[in-house]
């Protein structure tokens, strides 16, 4: 159980940078995390999810927020419709995640994101996973951002590339394999 908290921690950590670098990148406070309680939208809401695997695990991220908030964090994109843009941030994290994630000797495997529209939602966590919630704050509402993730004994993860420089893969770089 242990390194199952532990090894959560740190994924966390890292969902939490790669969304806070995503989001000061388009002019926005950094993610804060939630307390205990559970994000909960009035009105018009967006959910995108998008899972992955890995040796030792899977989980997803998730992003809820109403499409005024959306509308806020897409900038000049003003012809996709929110809920493309939900999903395109969907998949910013979860390349970033990846990119991350290979740095620290983990390989994962990414889905497609799913979007879905809703009134007044409110979600939930399951009892057999790990879970955190972050919050950016813009000036119409939140975006909620969330990690999921279920770990077994068989997961390992580095806290350093293995020449010893900090993990980190800057976006926009290119890695040839």
């Amino acid at each position: 159980m242990q390194l199952e908290v532990e090894g959560f921690a740190k994924l966390d950590e890292h969902v939490r940078n790669v969304a806070q670098e995503l989001f000061e990148g388009v002019g926005y406070a950094p993610c804060f995390l939630r307390s205990d309680n559970l994000p909960r939208t009035v009105g018009k809401a967006i959910s995108a999810s998008i899972g992955f695997t890995c040796p030792g695990g899977r989980g997803s991220i998730s992003l809820l927020g109403s499409p005024q908030v959306v509308v806020i964090l897409r900038g000049d994109a003003d012809r996709a419709s929110p809920s493309d843009v939900m999903g395109e941030f969907c998949n910013m994290l979860m390349g970033r995640f990846k990119n991350r994630m290979h740095g620290c000797g983990v390989d994962l495997s990414g889905t497609l994101p799913t979007v879905a529209t809703g009134d007044n939602v409110e979600l939930q966590t399951t009892p057999d996973t790990a879970s955190l919630w972050h919050e950016v704050k813009v000036p119409v509402g939140s975006l909620y951002i969330r990690l999921e993730a279920v770990l077994d004994a068989n997961f390992q993860m580095r806290d350093e590339s293995l020449d010893g420089e900090p993990v980190t893969a800057v976006e926009g770089e290119c890695f040839l394999f």
